[in-house]
């Protein structure tokens, strides 16, 4: 869900919309094999069209847990 409060930067209107991307348009984590990817949300300016953000529903997935290891 997009915060209330924010304001387009090309165009100062604070008409924003959500959507999210559909078909194949999910991220893939690199470097992991036979793991499902997160779908995409944007928050949109609703008068100007630009993306403010872009944000994966799930980023716990993109944790390196190689990395995290103790």
């Amino acid at each position: 869900m997009f915060e209330y409060g924010k304001v387009c930067p090309k165009c100062n209107s604070n008409q924003l919309g959500e959507g999210t991307l559909t078909g194949h348009a999910a991220l893939m984590p690199k470097g992991k094999i036979f793991v499902m990817g997160s779908p995409i949300t944007a928050t949109v300016c609703t008068r100007c069209g630009h993306i403010i953000e872009m944000k994966v529903k799930d980023p716990e997935k993109f944790i390196n847990k190689k990395k995290n290891m103790l």
